[in-house]
């Protein structure tokens, strides 16, 4: 091993040494400088041992000469004495992990454990020592009473004022209670039938009235044109004044329904708009627009609807006011129609108006 070890023996000494002699002698194992022929059987000794020179220059490396023919086995030896253990190699590298194993399946879940006891209740702590109550304030000090004044000398009396007026006469003392009745006289005779009254009008319904109109009534473009009620079928204190005023002959509340029939003879659709007016102005609030489309009979509608109106002086009137917003001037008009056969039907009035009193 370390040549500093190494005992100078003379070869010839160490000749015929056995094994371990020789291994003793030169310091455990020889060096590399010793060259040993040692003969293993009969038992191992140490044959001959000499020291090695100077290694030289190593050669090159001649060629690889051919592969000799196997020899027979030999005879296999003895088995030699066990040597010493070698010094610790080093540690290998360590192996690749291995792959993980399969998981195994979950147990079944244990039994749930018995509820523990409930702890005796602790005891309860004393109550704290009241605190001293605060020392009570100090009564403000009471003032003095003041002096009683003097009493101040009397007023001189004032002189008398006049007599007042007489007070007014009183109300008369209540009616005192009748006397009884006297004895019933005899009974007189019966006098000759007096003649009967006329006939009185008949009461409950109050003011009336029943109208139309059997004209055509052209309408102009943008032109308010009022609507002509020819005709009275009856009334009583309701009147057609001028052609076109509902004249109200007595003061109340009135009901004023109406249906009008409107044809066009243009295409397309066309609007018409009406309205009411009291005493020559436009009330407010109640215009409707209608449409017709088409021309001729197959534009024609009926447009119908109600207002309620008051009277606050005899002689107030009102007007249905209509008129073409879009059509042609003589396009749109109001449409009466004669009598009609299959079947034999009356004529068509162009408007219907009918008023009643309602309060």
């Amino acid at each position: 091993m370390s040549s500093g070890r190494e005992r100078a023996l003379p070869s010839r000494v160490m000749r015929g040494l056995p094994l371990a002699a020789l291994m003793l002698a030169t310091g455990v194992g020889a060096s590399s400088g010793t060259v040993a022929v040692i003969r293993l059987a009969p038992a191992a000794e140490v044959i001959e041992v000499t020291r090695a020179g100077t290694p030289g220059e190593q050669g090159e490396r001649g060629p690889q000469g051919e592969r000799g023919m196997a020899g027979a086995a030999g005879v296999a030896g003895a088995a030699g004495v066990a040597g010493a253990d070698g010094e610790r190699g080093p540690r290998g590298r360590t192996g690749a992990t291995g792959e993980n194993g399969t998981r195994g399946a979950r147990g079944p879940r244990g039994l749930r454990g018995v509820p523990g006891l409930q702890g005796e209740p602790g005891d309860v702590g004393a109550a704290g020592a009241r605190g001293d109550a605060g020392s009570a304030g100090k009564d403000g000090a009471k003032g003095d009473k003041g002096e009683k004044g003097e009493v101040g000398p009397a007023g001189v009396q004032g002189a008398q004022g006049p007599a007042g007026l007489d007070g007014a006469i009183g109300i008369a003392g209540l009616q005192g209670e009748a006397g009884p009745p006297g004895p019933q006289g005899p009974q007189g005779d019966v006098g000759p039938e007096g003649p009967r009254g006329l006939k009185g009008d008949t009461g409950g319904f109050g003011a009336h009235g029943s109208f139309y109109d059997t004209t055509d009534v052209p309408l102009n473009l943008d032109e308010a044109t009022p609507v002509p009620l020819g005709q009275t079928d009856f009334a009583s204190g309701v009147s057609i004044v001028g052609g076109s005023q509902i004249t109200m002959g007595v003061k109340g509340r009135f009901n004023i329904a109406f249906s009008i029939q409107i044809e066009k003879s243009d295409a397309g659709t066309d609007w018409v708009s009406i309205w009411l007016r009291k005493n020559g102005d436009d009330v407010p609030w109640t215009n409707t627009d209608a449409a017709l489309t088409g021309s001729n009979a197959n534009s024609r509608i009926v447009v119908a609807w109600n207002f309620f109106v008051e009277a606050t002086m005899i002689g107030d009137y009102w007007q249905l006011m209509i008129a073409s917003t879009t059509s042609a001037s003589g396009r749109m008009l109001i449409q009466s129609v004669d009598p009609q056969v299959d079947p034999v039907r009356p004529a068509i009035p162009g408007t219907i108006l009918t008023v009643n009193q309602v309060g």
